[in-house]
This record gives structure tokens, sequence and C-alpha cells, in this order.
């Protein structure tokens, strides 16, 4: 037990009020941490509009934002010179770009449906964007080129993508941990229908309370103008306004796009430039105009918290294979395996780890030498938790679970589920035990009639071995539905020692290698293979057994 004792593990309601300052109605939030403050505005105007002295004041603001931006893009492009000259001869870059040509090759007629990135969503507006797709205000533009011209003759410092508090071209911008938002009239109750969804992931698996509320300020407002494409600020202002998050109709609904603006609203920058990046990921700069090579900079360890979590290739918040690219060619691409192209870049929603990040940024989320978490802003007990979840903020007392695990502490395996409306097929997921004889496992879910931006189909089979012993996996085919980036559906298959981490994603045959069957050995006592479906059918056919 930690704090004083109570007989709910939650912390009180006046804790909240204590340190929020929200006294439950409508528009009545203050925030008590330095200047920061939430309020009802003075004077009420018409719902969401502006008058127009604002409307003149935001168009100022806006050019000037572009002209500092253009500055700073300027300079780090140079900085960026020696950079990609490096990756111009990494030799690890050509021979995973080699394997996935010689995979490709295998199959000339197989054509990957594509839905446009967030990147590729936004080109038209890349000039006045951060990082593709971040709306900075003028204190941020102008600390950006700041820094950067400070550090000319050193690594350049920028921002992290946990948020986080501590980010030194980011001030002012932590929400308090109620955060209010609302809609302009632009959004339909379609759209409405779509972002509920995406505001709910966020809800259910932090301490954050995100609440619908139009006459609160600051808060988040979601808005569609027609040909801007989806974007959004980075946290909350430090002035008495709202943070826009732009969703254009229908490019940007879909659940994991959603997800990501709102992880940018709340404080998110982007995975991909973290200063370990290299390590995990590499940038192919023949494939990116030069005038946007500043997108794939890397952070310093000076400026780079990531609160000791493993760089995520699943993070919602990672940019695609493909981002920028002038070619339709890869511009990122896994360090360690070839297979990981469709891991990075995923439109599903956060990740366990996204979850964690920002829990430990709002929530104080602590993982103990004894194995369990807690929540030190929300909760006053510890919570032991089985296979890597961690404490649930809203309820203290159970856990929040990796894919693949459900029950209180995680202690139980999910066979699967079915999207809301989906309708029965022959997926049956179950629990497996390997042997030195080959088993064979054909995995089916979807249907002709099953099409969602918003919820999917799943299954998963967990394979156990002996003790000691590691499984050899085999997968001899994947498809129907084969797509840039497997956003439609795909087959997972995790082996890490930490059952959160994201593992290999494939949707289409050239997705197993140039022998044509992908190989995989699971070490860590398990192996935990996963079948997804937005859109139509998503099947495998998989072999596995252990030695």
């Amino acid at each position: 037990m930690r704090g004083q004792d109570s007989k709910s593990p939650r912390k009180p309601r006046s804790y909240f009020i204590n340190h929020i300052g929200y006294n439950f109605q409508k528009g009545k939030i203050n925030q008590k941490f330095g200047k920061n403050e939430i309020i009802k505005p003075k004077q009420k105007k018409k719902r969401n509009e502006m008058d127009s002295e604002e409307v003149k004041k935001h168009n100022e603001e806006k050019e000037k934002v572009k002209k500092l931006l253009a500055e700073y893009k300027r300079k780090v492009n140079k900085e960026m010179e020696k950079h990609v000259k490096e990756m111009e001869k990494d030799e690890k870059l050509k021979a995973i770009l080699r394997e996935i040509e010689e995979a490709q090759a295998k199959h000339p007629g197989e054509k990957r449906k594509a839905a446009k990135s967030i990147t590729e969503i936004n080109v038209k507006h890349w000039d006045e964007l951060y990082q593709g797709d971040i709306v900075l205000s003028m204190e941020q533009a102008q600390y950006l080129l700041d820094t950067v011209t400070e550090t000319e003759n050193r690594a350049l410092v920028r921002a992290k993508r946990g948020a986080a508090q501590n980010a030194r071209e980011f001030p002012n911008h932590k929400w308090p941990m109620l955060v209010p938002f609302s809609f302009d009239s632009t959004i339909s109750s379609e759209m409405k229908a779509y972002i509920y969804e995406a505001v709910k992931l966020w809800n259910d698996n932090t301490c954050l309370n995100i609440v619908e509320d139009d006459e609160a300020s600051p808060r988040i407002q979601f808005t569609n103008i027609v040909g801007r494409g989806c974007c959004a600020h980075v946290g909350m202002p430090s002035s008495d306004t709202y943070r826009y998050v732009q969703l254009e109709y229908p490019a940007c609904y879909q659940l994991g796009l959603i997800a990501h603006e709102i992880g940018h609203a709340l404080g998110f920058v982007h995975e991909h430039q973290r200063y370990d990046r290299d390590s995990f990921v590499l940038f192919h700069p023949d494939n990116v105009d030069p005038r946007y090579h500043y997108a794939f900079g890397k952070e310093t360890t000076e400026s780079n918290d990531n609160y000791q979590i493993p760089y995520d290739l699943g993070s919602v918040m990672h940019y695609h294979a493909q981002a920028f690219s002038i070619n339709g060619e890869y511009t990122l691409v896994p360090r360690a395996d070839a297979s990981y192209i469709n891991t990075i870049g995923q439109e599903y929603g956060p990740s366990l780890n996204d979850y964690i990040v920002m829990n430990k940024h709002y929530c104080g989320l602590e993982f103990l030498p004894d194995g369990s978490t807690i929540n030190t802003e929300a909760c006053y007990v510890t919570m032991n938790c089985d296979n890597d979840g961690f404490q649930n903020p809203d309820t203290c007392s159970t856990c929040i679970c990796p894919q693949g695990y459900i029950g209180a502490k995680c202690q139980d395996v999910d066979i699967g589920g079915y999207a809301t409306g989906g309708i029965a097929n022959t997926c049956e997921g179950n629990i497996l035990f390997a042997t030195s004889n080959w088993q064979n496992i054909n995995g089916k879910i979807g249907s002709d009639y099953m099409y969602s931006k918003i919820d999917y189909s799943y299954c998963h089979w967990q394979i156990f071995p002996d003790i000691g012993q590691t499984i050899l996996i085999e997968v001899l085919d994947v498809g129907e539905q084969c797509a840039v980036g497997c956003r439609w559906g795909n087959t997972e298959i995790r082996t890490a020692a930490n059952r959160g981490a994201t593992g290999v994603r494939l949707c289409c045959r050239s997705d197993l290698g140039s022998s044509e069957k992908l190989t995989i050995t699971a070490t860590n006592g398990y192996a935990l293979i996963s079948l997804y479906s937005f859109y139509y059918i998503q099947r495998f056919s998989i072999r596995f057994r252990q030695y």
C-alpha cells in the first residue's frame, strides 16, 4: 500500500478536484499547475466560431509560423547532409532493400492495395506542417528555430515522442488529467462516431479523462475542412484558446489515424525521431525529396526521454515505410529484419507501449523492482500483472493487457472476437502445445461482407513448448487482402521476451521473403499468432514444432 489507507485503491474525487480544480460543471475547469488555466470563456459567442478579429489574428500568425518553419527546415536539411551521405553508403540498408526486392520479384503480378497515409493525404501542405502532420504555434516554431540556430555546430536538439513535459521546444504543453474537447459544425454525426471510438481508446487505457465540453477553454476542437488533410497541434496551448485536430472526411477516418492525431494533441511527437532510431529503423534518403530530409532528423540523448521504454516499431506514432516518398518506394526500413516492414506505420490504434508512455507521462506509472506496477497520480496501491500488463489507472485493481491476454491480471489467453456486426467464419483461435512433430494451423477471419474502419475481427493462437524447448514456425501462405502497410488486416506473430512488443505483420505473399516461406524461431517460452481483419478476408497457413 502506498499513501494513506483507503477502502478504495483509487484516489478519491477530492484528489482530482484539488489537482485539476474541476468542479464537474460544464465549462468550469481550472488547472492549478503554473500559469495554464482552463476556464469558461468570458464572452459567449456562437458556438465554436471566431469573430473577424480572431480570424485576422489567426491568419497573421499562420503566415509567421510558415516563415519560421521554412527557415528551420532549411537549417535542418543542411545539417542532415552528412547523415544522408552515411545512409547512402550503409550496407545493411542495401542488403535489406535487396531482400525486399527479391521477394517482390517472385510475385510480379502481386498488387498491394494502396490507401493514402497521413503524409500522402497532407502532401499539398508539407511546407506549412512540421513532420508532415503537426501544426505549430508561433511559440513552438520560434523555439525550434532558436534551438537549431544555437546548435548548428553540434547534434540537433528536437522534440521527443513521449511527449514529454520536458521536450525543450514545446513548453507548457501538458494537459491536466481532464482534457475537454468539442466538435465544430463541420463534423457530422458519422464522423463523431469514429472520433468517439478513438477517444475511448485513450480514455480506457490511461488515467486521462477526455470529455466532450464545448464551452471549456482551452480544449481540443475537432474540425473537417475540405482539402486540409489530417493534422493537429501538439499538446495544450499556453493561452485561452483551443487546439485543432483537423480530420478531413473520408481520408482521415481510420481508427489509428484519428488516434495518432489525438496523440499529437495530448503531447506526442513521432516515434521514428528517437535518438536511437538508426539501431532499429534505417532512413533511405534516395526516395525522399531533399527538401523533406529534415523530417527524418533524430533527437539527441539530451532532448530524448522515452521513459526507458524500448523503441516501438508498432507505435501508432511511427511513420510508415513509405513516408514522404517521391516514387512510392520505401523511405524507412527495419534494420533487424525485412519482415517487419509492415509493422511500422500501423493504423489499428495505440500500441501497449504507447499507452505505457502516456501513463508514465501523465499518471506517474512506475514499474517496481518486485514486478508490480503503480500509477502514482491515480492509485494508492500497487498491482501485479502477468504477461507484461500494467495497472489500470481507472480501477487500480485490474490490469491493462497486451494483445492476446485478458483477465483481471492478464492471466488468461484471449482466443478472439468479432467486430461489431461481424459474420461468423472459420476462425477458431486456440491454445496449442508444440511437440517434435509438425502441426498445422489454417486461420481465416472476416467475410465477403465485412468492412469497418472502426472495429476489427481478430483471433489468437497461443503456442507453448516444453520447458527449455524452442518453437520453430514456418509461415507457408498469407492473404487475401494484400495492402500497403497491411492496413486492412494481417497475420501477426509475436515471440519477443516482452509480450507487449509488436511482432512481424504479414498480408502479402511477398512478405514471406524470397524463399516464399518465412521461418521464425521463438525462444521465450511462447509464440502468439494473431489474425486481424478490418476489410473482407484475411487468412494464413502455418506449421510449427519444437526442438
